[in-house]
């Protein structure tokens, strides 16, 4: 079995959600689980013990599917889950490919895009990533540590930043883009199922409802900070409200409107 990394005081804190595992921790876990998703979908228990090599009730096997699930990864409930397209890129291709969509599934977690844009084209501490994550992210403070530990592994693992023992690198991305649709998808997971999520996970960061919705051929916008990250989004007039309203409460989520 692998050495955990979460230490300290377990359960539930206040303060802003993130994964508490790095991509690259998850990515080499991939290839087991779409071998035990291929044909059905697992338990929470075939899960940890099958592909996370825990017991099968061990509370760190629901702490590693929530990070599954933020990264878009993952989808289901506990008694029902199942790998994602996603899932299946990242672990089916090599090369830009598999970057590409490795940065996608970063971009799905909204304290890191925000992080990202932050202190993108830029050079920093890991203490000022971690002062950035309390200030203006609202992490926990005991949880300080564990998000630039995260943060920075996952940016290292999608070949945004470079590490130099405690300076990090951030690469200038001007086109890492957004996939909208896996953006709408990873929106539905992380509303669904609320009430069986872990205790050791943060209570997910709730975003006003739109007051209107409005029917117009695009939207664009450009993340406010030091950001070239561009959100294109194109509006069918026909397009069924519910599904609208998604889209508008994502662009609320980024400060487009």
């Amino acid at each position: 079995m692998g050495t955990e990394h979460l230490k300290g005081k377990r359960g539930k804190k206040g303060g802003t959600r993130f994964p508490r595992y790095s991509l690259k921790h998850l990515v080499g876990l991939l290839d087991s689980f779409l071998g035990k998703t291929h044909t059905s979908t697992v338990t929470i228990e075939q899960l940890s013990a099958g592909v996370f090599n825990m017991g099968a009730t061990s509370p760190h096997g629901k702490t590693k599917f929530s990070a599954l699930k933020q990264f878009g990864l993952a989808v289901g409930d506990y008694k029902k889950i199942d790998s994602t397209d996603l899932c299946s890129d990242i672990a089916m291709n090599d090369g830009e490919i598999r970057i590409a969509k490795l940065q996608t599934a970063l971009m799905k977690v909204k304290p890191f895009a925000d992080a990202l844009m932050t202190f993108q084209n830029s050079t920093v501490e890991k203490t000022k990533i971690g002062q950035y994550a309390v200030s203006n992210l609202k992490v926990h403070p005991d949880l300080r540590d564990d998000f630039i530990k995260m943060f920075v592994e996952s940016c290292e693992e999608a070949n945004l930043c470079k590490i130099d023992g405690q300076s990090v690198s951030f690469e200038q991305n001007p086109d890492l883009n957004i996939n909208l649709e896996e953006e709408i998808v990873d929106i539905e997971n992380n509303t669904e199922n609320q009430q069986t999520e872990n205790t050791f996970a943060e209570q997910d960061n709730n975003s006003d409802k739109p007051k209107e919705q409005e029917s117009t051929q695009t939207y664009s916008t450009k993340k406010q900070g030091n950001s070239n990250i561009n959100v294109n989004i194109d509006v069918d007039p026909s397009m069924d409200p519910e599904k609208l309203e998604k889209l508008l409460k994502l662009l609320k989520g980024y400060g487009a409107i």
